[in-house]
């Protein structure tokens, strides 16, 4: 009997941990990029992506200080804290587009760049594209996660 109570015990636990590994968000595998776009002056234009495992990779095309690609480690339990930050925004239910609709912004700010958040998890992909300027209840959470996603990938170095 304790035989048989232990195998259960042992598949139950394994189970479990296979269950908590897989589980979806939990990022094993997860990609967040960060497009930034032109605008009216010299706004910075560029794309930098952080995976999971603590890569990174730098793409600067215009009005930046580093043209081209730079490669770069983050921190990966910090890149888990933002899939975290995606999961409470619920991302994958969003609208595509943000800025144009009426109830959008509460605010606006004149000449302000365009932004991308891309989230590739689990077999799953969405991009939500943004207006910066515009201040909303959804708009101003996904310029944040773009301004923490630029501080820990620390592009301020290649775009000023």
């Amino acid at each position: 009997m304790r035989r048989w109570l232990a195998i259960a015990f042992f598949t139950f636990t394994a189970q479990a941990a296979i269950a908590q590994t897989a589980a979806p968000g939990a990022g094993a595998d997860a990609t967040i990029t960060l497009e930034r776009g032109a605008c009216e002056r010299r706004c910075p234009v560029y794309s930098v992506t952080v995976r999971s495992d603590g890569s990174a990779v730098y793409d600067g095309k215009h009005y930046v200080a580093k043209t081209g690609t730079e490669k770069t480690r983050v921190d990966a339990k910090a890149v888990r804290a933002l899939l975290q930050e995606f999961e409470a925004l619920d991302f994958f239910a969003l609208r595509d587009v943000y800025g144009g609709e009426p109830g959008d912004c509460t605010e606006r700010k004149p000449d302000s760049p365009r932004a991308t958040l891309t989230l590739k998890l689990d077999g799953r992909s969405k991009s939500v594209r943004l207006s910066v300027g515009c201040v909303g209840p959804v708009t101003s959470r996904l310029s944040a996660l773009g301004q923490a996603i630029d501080r820990l990938a620390e592009t301020e170095r290649w775009t000023k």
